[in-house]
């Protein structure tokens, strides 16, 4: 197996880069898995469920969801940085996290319970069960980003398989036997408190005295992250919310439909940004950074303009698998969003960069400035294109926000490369 993950690396260029190939393509390959898996899901809650229990499922979704920023604050970044920075203080730097997930948590929680108890009253205990399992989930990822930033990503894959893994088999087993919505909510809770278990047994090799502690300063550097993650959410609904208040729910459903086409690959970037991160933020001086990151982004490039070259060719036999009766008209759409592939791949990257760098003040003005574009656009365009306005609106707004990235990042990745180096060793 270790040879075959060699010779793979080395197809895709990743070789030289050593540990950040071999856990990247790691990385990849779990994040597949669950992709695979969560179709199994879907065909099997589409056959074994009423349609009116799966809606009370993603209304959970949706409703924790909107409070889903509480559970951290975004400060993972932060504590993703310090660690790769001092490897060896790594107790120091999750405790200020620690004590604010202590009082994040319930918050978030508590948030969830009083909207549900508002909106949703008949169905609060399906809500509470999603939302406990996401808390979990996050919790997880925390430690899972302590992997990451210690090198350690073949903990993520292990712990990542075995749980998503045995989710399926008591998923299965239970829309077998005794179909309903609570049992599925019973497996989804189940892995993710499977993940919360294993992520801390393995991560008491590593935290060793550490108790939680307040840490305002730690809070003031992460105030910039938790607001590039609130542009997101918002750049991220502003078209459909504005496609429908213009022109109607059944423009937003053949645009959501062609744009999760292109959502679905994101985490190729994210996986690469993730991985990479540590290693830029260890070394912001020195060319290896750069060279880290331009090799990254050529990548990237190169892996989005494949991807944008397939979606156009291929785009009816995709959508006619995926939509049916739709796909004549959802493929319409999907080929000019398939230039969101080398855009969106790249943009991603070169924000998680930012970060590392500690300039993630550049990459939330650029996240900004994509958003008000977005709304602009969006708002002059739809009236009169309806949903070809929300495309055109979309990768306008996209490419302007990549050309502001790179402008960032070009005073320093434009810097001489030295003579020779080894990367991620």
């Amino acid at each position: 197996m270790r040879v075959a993950l060699e010779n793979v690396t080395a197809r895709l260029g990743l070789a030289d880069l050593g540990p950040l190939g071999r856990d990247t393509l790691l990385l990849w390959g779990v994040q597949i898995y669950y992709r695979l898996s969560g179709v199994i899901v879907l065909m099997v809650l589409s056959r074994r469920l009423s349609p009116g229990d799966i809606g009370i499922y993603f209304f959970a979704l949706s409703v924790e969801g909107s409070f889903v920023v509480l559970a951290n604050l975004s400060m993972d970044r932060v504590m993703m940085r310090r660690v790769a920075s001092n490897p060896s203080h790594v107790s120091s730097y999750v405790s200020p996290l620690l004590g604010f997930r202590i009082w994040t948590s319930p918050a978030y929680l508590l948030c969830v319970f009083l909207a549900s108890f508002f909106l949703a009253g008949s169905i609060l205990p399906a809500i509470m069960i999603v939302a406990t399992a996401t808390l979990a989930e996050s919790l997880y990822f925390s430690i899972a980003n302590i992997f990451i930033a210690l090198n350690k990503a073949v903990y993520n894959v292990t712990i990542g398989v075995t749980a998503q893994t045995l989710f399926l088999l008591v998923f299965l087993a239970s829309m077998w036997w005794t179909p309903s919505l609570g049992a599925f909510l019973g497996a989804n809770l189940i892995r993710s408190l499977t993940l919360l278990c294993a992520g801390a047994i393995l991560a008491r090799r590593f935290l060793r005295g550490w108790k939680p502690t307040w840490n305002s300063a730690f809070l003031k550097e992460g105030a910039p992250f938790l607001l590039l993650t609130v542009i997101a959410l918002m750049q991220e609904r502003v078209d459909t919310l504005l496609l429908g208040w213009f022109a109607g729910f059944e423009a937003v459903a053949q645009y959501s439909l062609a744009l999760r086409i292109i959502s679905a690959s994101t985490f190729i970037p994210s996986v690469m940004g993730t991985v990479f991160f540590p290693h830029i933020a260890a070394d912001q001086i020195e060319n290896k950074s750069r060279s880290i990151i331009m090799r990254g982004a050529a990548l990237l490039a190169g892996i989005g303009l494949v991807a944008m070259t397939v979606g156009y060719i291929w785009a009816e036999p995709v959508t006619a698998l995926l939509y049916g009766r739709l796909s004549s008209v959802v493929a319409g759409l999907l080929r000019p969003l398939t230039l969101l592939f080398p855009v969106q791949f790249l943009a991603i990257f070169l924000t998680v960069a930012l970060q590392a760098l500690r300039r993630e003040k550049q990459a939330l003005s650029a996240q900004a400035a994509g958003t008000a574009a977005s709304v602009l656009l969006n708002v002059v365009l739809i009236p009169v294109f309806s949903i070809r306005g929300a495309i055109t609106a979309k990768l306008l707004s996209s490419s302007l926000q990549l050309l502001l990235l790179a402008g960032y990042l070009w005073p320093f990745i434009s810097l001489p490369a030295p003579r020779s180096q080894s990367i991620g060793e």
